[in-house]
């Protein structure tokens, strides 16, 4: 039994269909509907969660999400009822082992993929290795790349937002209940992040607050959001649009709920550049040097996203004072022309260190 940590999205065909099954029989074991593998190690991180039935359930269903993304037809009722529950905490020698377990089995079962993986791998080492100072957006970024390309030389500098571009321009008044999302809809962590929102989160809301509205922007949002928004009018799905300031500006608070996906979030700091209070899982403000319940509110069950969103409506003065001090945070420190400033120093450093004959290569 194999039941993987890394997100279902890095499985070929037959890893994601013998993963469904595994699952399944998982799910079965912790019913008590068959006798064996009650101890196998895969098993035991899911036994020990304090909601074992609905653990396994949930992770069926981000399974049961990637084959529909993919056109396969798997049956969603064998799944059982999903809610929300807290995560399985994993550890990186562990996605470390399997990631190198599944390039074992890439090699092996699919060798034109496993060869284009390498190769892109090798020309990313050989690119990064001609250079004296190889610069990443994200302090993980960085870490990632030195460890990977076994890097001597390389530094982070923050990404920017054109603080004077996104700013309040009161030609737009806030719908007090209104929710928004920006991103590219074709990108898997924004379609997931959605699928997870409505189908989790959104319910949660509108228990409490019943007239909350969903804005989402974005080119080429997928087919069953585009249909639902037809029959739900809470939902707005916009498409892709020349300004998304309007939007941004219209709502009352700003979410990220991504739960999959690496790199850092621009668009966190062009709503917090406009003043807005923002509400992220911890994975969608990943690599942004920000500061939880101070300028943004971190959430990464159900339960916890949908009482900040809550919050944020019914604590006017709060939501205020959230927005306001992201914005302070943006405006100081990451405006282009400090960003630019910033990265302006590194590479004066680099050509020095050249000039001086003292450079540290990445040879």
């Amino acid at each position: 039994m194999r039941l993987w940590s890394l997100h279902p999205q890095y499985l070929d065909p037959q890893g994601l269909v013998a993963l469904w099954r595994e699952a399944l029989l998982a799910q079965a074991v912790l019913r008590g509907q068959t006798r064996g593998y009650k101890h196998h190690p895969q098993l035991e991180r899911f036994a020990s969660h304090n909601s074992p039935r609905l653990a396994i359930n949930s992770y069926l269903g981000a399974i049961f999400e990637e084959a529909e993304r993919r056109g396969y037809a798997f049956d969603r009722s064998k799944i059982g009822p999903v809610r929300a529950v807290p995560r399985i905490s994993v550890t990186d020698g562990q996605l470390l082992h399997e990631w190198q377990h599944l390039l074992r089995k890439l090699s092996a079962r699919s060798p034109a993929l496993y060869d284009q993986w390498r190769k892109t791998w090798r020309y990313e080492r050989s690119a990064c290795r001609k250079f004296d100072l190889v610069v990443a957006v994200s302090a993980a970024d960085e870490k990632q790349m030195r460890e990977e390309y076994d890097l001597r030389r390389t530094a982070a500098v923050a990404t920017g937002v054109d603080i004077d571009y996104f700013s309040p321009s009161a030609a737009v008044t806030p719908e007090k209940h209104n929710i928004v999302f920006t991103g590219s809809m074709d990108w898997l962590p924004n379609e997931d992040a959605m699928q997870y929102f409505i189908r989790e989160l959104l319910p949660l809301v509108r228990k409490e607050i019943p007239d909350v509205t969903l804005t989402v922007v974005g080119r080429n949002p997928y087919a069953s959001l585009v249909e639902l928004s037809k029959s739900d009018k809470s939902i707005v799905v916009t498409g892709r649009v020349d300004d998304v300031r309007p939007f941004i500006e219209k709502a009352a608070v700003y979410v990220v709920p991504i739960r999959i996906g690496g790199g850092t979030r621009l668009k966190i700091y062009e709503a917090m550049s406009m003043g807005k209070p923002v509400v992220s899982t911890t994975v969608g403000a990943e690599g942004l040097p920000v500061t939880n319940n101070q300028e943004l509110v971190l959430a990464d069950s159900a339960s916890d996203f949908a009482a900040a969103l809550i919050r944020v409506f019914r604590d006017s003065d709060w939501a205020a004072k959230l927005g306001a001090q992201a914005a302070k945070l943006v405006r100081e420190k990451f405006g282009w022309r400090g960003v630019a400033e910033s990265f302006a120093a590194l590479c004066a450093e680099a050509a020095n260190s050249l000039q001086k004959g003292t450079k540290s290569t990445n040879k």
